[in-house]
């Protein structure tokens, strides 16, 4: 084989790669867009890598929350209290990531957060919105849009 035709061969691998890759996103925002406590957990490695941008390191009790907060949304689950230590993304799953995510699923539902705090409950607020006006959440949900009296702490 000479030099042109190694080059050739590596444009098509390239090609098709990215194409794979394509697909695979495709297939992912589809999964989100579906709902599903599978579709909550592929939003919320997205909102960490799309608009964080860092992994998210999930354990044992982060999957099992996301059932729970699911289980929620369907109905199953009427009242649920999480018990955590500090710094295990309560707040993160629980708020900024199940609000976002409701909002963008299923925009008729209302969602009310308190805190012992005012000043935490506004900062986790702004982080909602932050993510909700990321590119990336614009992508996955075009049809989500503000109204002027809903940007207010």
């Amino acid at each position: 084989m000479d030099k042109n035709e190694i080059l050739e061969q590596q444009k098509i691998k390239a090609a098709k790669l990215k194409e794979k890759r394509e697909l695979e996103e495709r297939v992912v925002r589809t999964k989100i867009r579906k709902g599903g406590w599978e579709g909550f957990r592929l939003y919320i490695y997205g909102v960490f890598e799309n608009v964080y941008g860092r992994a998210f390191e999930e354990y044992w009790y982060h999957e099992l929350i996301i059932r729970v907060l699911w289980n929620v949304i369907v109905g199953k689950e009427k009242r649920v209290i999480i018990e955590l230590a500090p710094r295990f993304a309560k707040t993160e799953l629980t708020v900024r990531q199940f609000i976002s995510y409701v909002q963008g699923i299923m925009d008729f539902v209302k969602n009310q957060y308190f805190t012992y705090g005012a000043e935490l409950t506004e900062d986790t607020s702004v982080d909602v919105k932050t993510i909700m006006k990321s590119e990336y959440y614009k992508d996955l949900f075009p049809k989500k849009k503000f109204s002027e009296d809903q940007n207010k702490k």
